[in-house]
């Protein structure tokens, strides 16, 4: 077994309850391949992921029961597995080792000579995989865990004992379990406001998240970011900063270009060394990621020309603003974004492409954003001619808000709301023509409605 997970203490036997969320079958592919026996339920895997995790050997148990458990020495659960789950109740009264999957983590990260965790509200998983493959193609003993699957590769995960790459979540403070080498803070705003009710509480968190890292690198461009720089630098924690325009930053950008969505531009560093870049994915806020992953690559000593290439060849992730395939002669895409600042900057890059008309089918994710962050969602559509709201799709949440789709629908100009998956395909598939683009967004199923139309032709 290998010395990065040297603190089970030789235990081999270990149980990933809610093994099929992508965070979490990454770090259970990973355990198996070093040689750990893993098994894990979950009601909701997908069939690809079922598939990949047998491939490693990992048996997964459709269903939640303290029989699952049987022999197993560690038991990891996810911040979604409630306290009346079986297994975790059966766990607990054996006496097992028990971990979150965030504990569990970042223990495993500290058995890295080097480690990066990238966090913010928006955009980590791209970064954390821009980093990633920056590093691959330079060490290919680098390891990578990501929240979403590479589009190149199809893994959210990388193997490797050189240093790890890793995406730090936000949500119930989690990120504060992980102690890298290297942060990463590319920006701070409201969100999941069960977990943090005001933008001070947040911005606390990510400066506590900050101050256990040795060197942090702040995206100067965002009003909330900069706010925690003189904490970290009081603190002794070296602190590094990229710009999409600001010559202040340790690297920023200049003849930024673009076509038809598609951007290019010189990163330059403080050093005056340069680099050029023209990216394959579309966007102004990829340059903001591209040149994250810059200062990070740099940090560890990278030369520009193996920056700018990996940067170049990266293909980005899928549910990222992915091309799905054509109904009718209109484009199908597919995207993650459910926080209204995504889904302005998702339909502004939607927009830049060129389309006659955009129809955005969006389904809100849980009922404490939608409800904390109304007035904001209402107003995130404006770069689409029409938008469909799907039924708010709940996650870990009951229903206290009073809060509906239908709500946001009457709330929201060119705006309509189809309560059925099916309705919301027929509509879709009706009005698919030649010149526009229908984009499914949220971080629910609504996937499986733009999927289903890319290959209705088939």
């Amino acid at each position: 077994m290998s010395d990065k997970f040297g603190f089970l203490g030789g235990k081999q036997r270990i149980f990933f309850c809610g093994i099929g969320g992508v965070s979490m079958s990454g770090l259970a592919a990973i355990c198996a391949k070093n040689g750990l026996t893993v098994s894990g339920s979950d009601c909701a895997v997908s069939e690809e992921t079922y598939s990949l995790l047998q491939k490693y050997g990992i048996h997964i148990f459709r269903e939640h029961d303290e029989k699952n458990i049987s022999g197993a020495e560690v038991f990891v659960y996810t911040a979604a597995v409630k306290d009346s789950n079986p297994e975790l109740i059966a766990a607990r009264k054996a006496g097992i080792e028990i971990y979150t999957r965030s504990a569990f983590l970042g223990k495993f990260a500290q058995g890295f000579p080097h480690s990066v965790a990238v966090a913010g509200t928006h955009g980590k998983s791209t970064v954390t995989d821009m980093i990633g493959s920056v590093f691959s193609d330079y060490d290919p003993q680098t390891a990578v865990l990501v929240g979403a699957a590479d589009k190149k590769t199809g893994l959210s995960f990388r193997d490797g004992s050189s240093r790890l790459v890793f995406e730090a979540c936000e949500y119930s403070r989690s990120f504060l379990d992980f102690h890298p080498e290297c942060s990463v803070i590319l920006n701070i705003e409201r969100e999941h406001t069960d977990t943090y009710p005001t933008l001070k509480s947040a911005l606390e968190s990510f400066s506590l998240f900050a101050l256990q890292s040795k060197t942090c690198l702040i995206d100067r461009d965002c009003e909330n970011t900069r706010k925690i720089i003189p904490l970290l630098e009081n603190c002794g924690i070296k602190t590094l900063t990229f710009s999409l325009s600001d010559k202040s930053a340790d690297v920023y950008a200049k003849n930024i270009t673009s076509s038809r969505g598609f951007y290019s531009f010189t990163g330059c560093f403080k050093s005056e060394d340069a680099f050029e870049c023209a990216l394959q994915i579309p966007g102004l806020h990829t340059v903001s990621n591209s040149l994250a992953a810059a200062l990070c690559a740099r940090y560890y000593g990278l030369d520009t020309l193996s920056i700018s290439k990996s940067l170049q060849n990266f293909q980005g992730l899928k549910r990222r603003f992915e091309f799905l395939g054509r109904l009718n002669g209109a484009d199908i895409y597919d995207d993650y974004a459910h926080h209204p600042t995504e889904i302005r900057a998702t339909l502004k890059t939607a927009r830049s492409l060129g389309y006659k008309r955009i129809i955005c089918a969006f389904q809100p994710h849980t009922y404490s954003r939608t409800f904390s962050l109304f007035r904001d969602f209402t107003a995130a559509f404006t770069d689409c001619d029409l938008v469909v709201f799907a039924d708010i799709f709940p996650a870990r949440e009951v229903n206290i808000y009073g809060i509906s789709s239908e709500m946001l629908a009457s709330s929201t100009e060119n705006a309509i709301y189809i309560p059925s998956f099916q309705g919301i395909y027929s509509f879709l598939a009706e009005n698919a023509q030649d010149g526009t683009m229908i984009i499914t967004m949220g971080a629910g199923k609504l996937n499986e409605i733009s999927s289903a139309l890319a290959h209705a032709e088939d």
